[in-house]
């Protein structure tokens, strides 16, 4: 894993594997529970494996929507938090 890998256990549950590369983070959220607001240091990709709906909530306000079996690509070094349902 990366030297940078290290949990904030406000925003992921846990590193499942990374590299100099990427990080792969597992985030278990309960519905209507959120991350802290954090940035993403590499471009970012949110994958909703299962549940209902996670949103991302961009500081603009908007908050685009990922669904089970869907992808969303979000950007490096853009603040964001994440809310499930």
């Amino acid at each position: 894993m990366s030297d940078q890998a290290q949990v904030r256990r406000d925003v992921a549950t846990s590193v499942l594997s990374g590299h100099d590369r990427g990080e792969v983070w597992e985030t278990d959220l309960a519905p209507g529970q959120a991350t802290a607001l954090h940035h993403h240091a590499m471009e970012d990709v949110l994958a909703e494996i299962d549940g209902d709906r996670i949103a991302g909530v961009l500081p603009e306000g908007s908050e685009p929507e990922t669904r089970p079996g869907e992808v969303t690509g979000v950007g490096a070094a853009r603040p964001s938090t994440c809310r499930q349902g």
